[in-house]
């Protein structure tokens, strides 16, 4: 019985290293934001933790996420958190703009007083990031290396449970 203990522990150490070990980095990425300001992977290094939504114009649970996003913005912007949405319907799959869902979205993030970065995603982000979201809103969170942390939180969240997450990320 003891050997068999001392086995599963010796398998158990050897799997959470090998875990521990295996980070994402984000997909090199290049893509424009509501604004026509280029932003890329370089982004992840302006603040200590990014939470990256993907969120679309005209979906209930995204724009109820709107003003949760932007008090969590501000809340936690000098403790080293980013918030950053992708605004997934804003082009097609190709990186070609949608007029019409840019001028919602502007009027979205008017509307709601959103002063954190918005993108519109291009070609590489629907290759790389925006290839693993089937649902919407989705969020990341990524470190100031370009590391994806944890995994995919798929829904929206209430504020408290957005500040345990966060506040798990930026105390480590």
């Amino acid at each position: 019985m003891r050997k068999v203990f001392l086995i599963l522990m010796a398998c158990l150490c050897f799997m959470s290293s090998a875990f521990a070990a295996s980070t994402t980095e984000v997909a090199r990425f290049s893509a424009a934001d509501l604004n026509g300001n280029i932003i890329s992977n370089s982004i992840f290094g302006r603040a200590n933790l990014t939470m990256l939504t993907v969120w679309t114009t005209d979906g209930n649970p995204c724009l109820e996420q709107l003003p949760v996003l932007e008090a969590l913005s501000q809340e936690y912007k000098a403790i080293g958190l980013q918030v950053v949405g992708i605004i997934a319907d804003t082009a097609d799959h190709n990186g070609s703009p949608s007029t019409a869902a840019m001028m919602t979205a502007k009027d979205l993030v008017r509307q709601h007083k959103l002063s954190f970065t918005n993108i519109i995603p291009s070609s590489s982000l629907n290759a790389g990031l925006l290839s693993k979201v089937y649902t919407v809103p989705s969020t990341y969170f990524i470190n100031k290396n370009g590391e994806i942390l944890g995994s995919l939180y798929l829904g929206g969240k209430e504020k408290m449970e957005w500040q345990k997450i966060i506040e798990g990320y930026l105390i480590k």
